[in-house]
This record gives C-alpha cells, sequence and structure tokens, in this order.
C-alpha cells in the first residue's frame, strides 16, 4: 500500500468504513472532497480555505 494514512468511520450497526488518503497535494477546488462526502472540496471541507 501506498505511503499515507488510514481513517476509519464507523457508522451505524456495526459498519466501518474505511478510507486511504495521502497528504502529498492538496485538493483543487472542484476535486471530491477527501472525506468520502462525494461533494466538491470547495463546498465541503475546503469552504472557507
Amino acid at each position: 500500500m501506498a505511503k499515507g494514512k488510514s481513517l476509519e468511520i464507523n457508522l451505524k450497526g456495526d459498519k466501518t468504513m474505511s478510507y486511504h488518503y495521502s497528504l502529498k497535494q492538496a485538493p483543487k477546488p472542484d476535486d471530491p472532497c477527501p472525506c468520502g462526502s462525494g461533494k466538491p472540496y470547495k463546498d465541503c471541507c475546503g469552504k472557507g480555505k
């Protein structure tokens, strides 16, 4: 696996979602948000940056 970090999110019930990400490049405003929401970065975690 490539270098990076893993984020594990506990969902309702016994379900867990894992997401692997790397911080090498900052996402561009129209790229999908790395948090996994499916929204563009500019409308999610990048709002106000």
